[in-house]
């Protein structure tokens, strides 16, 4: 096999699902408590362990039992806007099931939206499984961490969560050969 083929994680798969590109950001098939396919973002910035849904009409289609009011802020300092927490629903992303994964709904209505996806799902993942996701074959593989290995020749990147959102320490290398971090 050529080195794109061999997986950099070897392990066992929790979930491997194929993804879709929707304006720039990956997209994965993810249920809620049994509902039809969703399209929900991957969001490796999600500061916080829950799933985002955009649509408040979310709340009487999926069942969910409706919460407290909360404020949430968007990326890039977007304003804040009203939404409800939805506590302990059954979140499944093709083999992995997330009991008890509390949603967070938007207020604002699918019509007129500019959300044509379902909705944001991230930190609840990655705080689970090791993931790894292979744009040549448009999917995204979940691994167990127990017993899970790396591959030695794989590059090792830190990515700093601390303030919630990926950081990847880096430098340019200008034509005089100065390094600008």
């Amino acid at each position: 096999p050529t080195a794109a083929q061999v997986p950099l994680v070897r392990g066992t798969v929790a979930a491997r699902l194929e993804f879709r590109v929707h304006n720039g950001l990956v997209t994965i098939p993810v249920r809620v408590n049994g509902s039809k396919e969703l399209r929900m973002y991957l969001d490796t910035g999600m500061s916080a362990p829950v799933v985002l849904l955009f649509h408040k009409e979310s709340i009487e289609e999926l069942g969910l039992k409706a919460g407290p009011k909360v404020f949430v802020g968007g990326a890039g300092g977007e304003s804040r806007k009203q939404a409800t927490v939805a506590p302990g629903a059954a979140v499944e992303a093709g083999a992995i099931r997330l009991d008890k994964q509390p949603l967070v709904v938007m207020d604002d209505a699918r019509e007129g939206s500019e959300w044509p996806i379902d909705g944001i799902i991230g930190k609840s993942l990655f705080d689970r499984y090791l993931t790894e996701i292979d744009y040549d074959r448009s999917a995204v593989t979940f691994y167990e961490p127990a017993g899970a290995e790396i591959d030695p020749d794989a590059a090792a990147i830190p990515v700093d969560l601390a303030t919630g959102y990926p950081i990847i320490e880096g430098a340019v290398v200008l034509e005089g050969g100065a390094r600008v971090p």
